[in-house]
């Protein structure tokens, strides 16, 4: 899924650049977000979508949605809350499973390990590219982190979020 996102609007949070890399691979993308809030082992982000629209779990990703990120320096995963544009309309939930971020000043870089989970707002939930994660070349521990990260995900109750 494309993740070529800005921070736009009239925040006066600072600007932080967030770059995606594919495991073991160079940069994928990057895009700039408004902090909102971070503590030393968290950020989270405002930015909006601006990349190719289309689909995730059947719902369409457009221009200009909203998506909340929060990024973890302690957690092997990330996530997104995607909105319906500017509104508080929520779409979905998109987590990825990674390596924890590394944390800059004023950047977040993060290493995408492919395992995705998707939830709806109607409690429905989707495991994203089981294909792709099995083809990288991780080690068995690594391996088992994901997985059990995913797992416990899945057990979590999320609308805490």
């Amino acid at each position: 899924m494309p993740q070529e996102l800005n921070g736009t609007g009239s925040e006066t949070q600072r600007a932080m650049r967030v770059i995606k890399f594919h495991a073991g691979k160079d940069m994928s993308y990057d895009w700039q977000g408004q902090l909102l809030e971070e503590t030393p082992t968290m950020r989270k982000l405002k930015a909006y979508f601006s990349g190719k629209p289309g689909t995730i779990a059947g719902v369409p990703i457009e221009v200009g949605d909203k998506w909340i990120e929060t990024y973890y320096s302690d957690r092997w995963y990330n996530f997104f809350k995607m909105y319906a544009g500017d509104s508080n309309t929520l779409k979905l939930l998109y987590f990825n499973i990674c390596h924890p971020a590394v944390f800059s000043d004023i950047q977040i870089n993060w290493e995408d390990l492919a395992l995705d989970l998707v939830i709806l707002p109607d409690g429905s939930r989707f495991i994203l590219d089981q294909d792709e994660f099995a083809a990288l070349d991780l080690d068995a521990k690594t391996r088992r982190i994901c997985w059990q990260t995913l797992s416990d995900l899945l057990t979590t109750d999320l609308a805490r979020l």
